[in-house]
C-alpha cells in the first residue's frame, strides 16, 4: 500500500469528513462533505458557485479530518492537494459517489443541483508527503507554489503563512472551547471563521 492510500484508508468507511479550505488571508473554513476513496485518490463533489470551490481555485492545499454528519472532527486532519475534474474523470467520480451513496448521490443531490440551476463539480484529493505538507503550509499555495518560492529564495510567504496559521489555530481553539461550554452553535465561529453544510 502506498503512502497516499495508507493515509486515505481511514476514510474508506467514513460517511462524512470535515474539509478545511483556506481564504486568501489564511483563515480556515470547515465544510462537511461526503466522500469516496479509490486507491490513492479521494473524491467529493460540490457546485460551481460554492465558496469552497472558489477557495480551492485560489489555494488547492486543503486539510481533511474524519467527522460526524455535522462536521465535528472525530480524528486528526491530514494535508492534501485538491484538483477539479472534468470529462471522464468527473463521470468516474460521480459513479463512485453514486455507488457509495445510492440515494443521495445517484439522484437526489444531482436533482437538487439541476433544479436550483447549479452545475455539479467533482474534485479529487491526493495526499501530500509530510515534507510537501510543511512546504505547502509555508508557501500558502501547495507544493508547486512552495517549490516556486524556494527557487526565488522568497521566505516572505513562510512568514505570512506562519502568522495566518497561528491566527487560525487560535480561532479554532476558541471555537471548540466555546462548543464544549455550549456557548456557540455549529454555525458560529469566534473570529468569523465559518463551517458550511454538506454539499
Amino acid at each position: 500500500m502506498s503512502h497516499a492510500s495508507s493515509i486515505f484508508a481511514q476514510f474508506v468507511r467514513q460517511q462524512t469528513a470535515l474539509l478545511t479550505t483556506f481564504r486568501r488571508d489564511g483563515r480556515p473554513v470547515g465544510t462537511a462533505v461526503h466522500l469516496v476513496v479509490e486507491g490513492d485518490h479521494l473524491y467529493f463533489r460540490t457546485w460551481h458557485t460554492a465558496g469552497k470551490l472558489k477557495r480551492i481555485r485560489n489555494n488547492p492545499f486543503v486539510e481533511l479530518a474524519p467527522s460526524d454528519m455535522r462536521g465535528r472532527p472525530q480524528g486528526p486532519a491530514i494535508g492534501a492537494q485538491a484538483r477539479i475534474l472534468d470529462g471522464d474523470e468527473a463521470a468516474h467520480a460521480a459513479h463512485l459517489l453514486g455507488k457509495k451513496y445510492p440515494v443521495l448521490h445517484s439522484w437526489l443531490i444531482p436533482l437538487v443541483h439541476r433544479l436550483s440551476g447549479k452545475k455539479t463539480m467533482h474534485l479529487v484529493l491526493t495526499a501530500v508527503s509530510p515534507k510537501s505538507h510543511v512546504e505547502a503550509s509555508r508557501s500558502g499555495g501547495g507544493p508547486e507554489a512552495a517549490e516556486g518560492s524556494a527557487r526565488r529564495g522568497d521566505d516572505g510567504g513562510w512568514r505570512r503563512w506562519s502568522h495566518r496559521m497561528r491566527t487560525g489555530n487560535v480561532r479554532i481553539q476558541r471555537y471548540y472551547s466555546a462548543r464544549k461550554k455550549n456557548k456557540c452553535s455549529p454555525l458560529q465561529f469566534p473570529g468569523k471563521t465559518q463551517r458550511r453544510s454538506i454539499s
